[in-house]
């Protein structure tokens, strides 16, 4: 986990990391995914390498957080920070 990498994504696109996690704590939807480990990790994983979301095609409940970042970050700019290979 590169924190210095991850804050220069932030800056990309114009957000503030209290406000990604304003913006999720204020979704039920994905505070209740962000607290599940296995999420976690997933995230994790596919912010080191967007390549690795292959691995959790499969798993619905990954892919349903998945889909609601891309639902709540996209409208703003697309993707969230350090997790570009979220698909639209």
């Amino acid at each position: 986990f590169n924190q210095d990498k991850v804050n220069q994504q932030f800056n990309d696109l114009g957000l503030k990391p209290e406000d990604v996690i304003s913006k999720v704590m204020s979704t039920p939807d994905l505070a209740a995914g962000f607290s599940n480990p296995k999420v976690q990790a997933a995230i994790i994983d596919i912010s080191q390498n967007p390549m690795n979301i292959m691995k959790y095609q499969e798993d619905p409940e990954i892919m349903k957080v998945l889909e609601k970042v891309t639902e709540v970050f996209q409208p703003g700019g697309g993707g969230m920070p350090g997790m570009p290979g979220i698909p639209a």
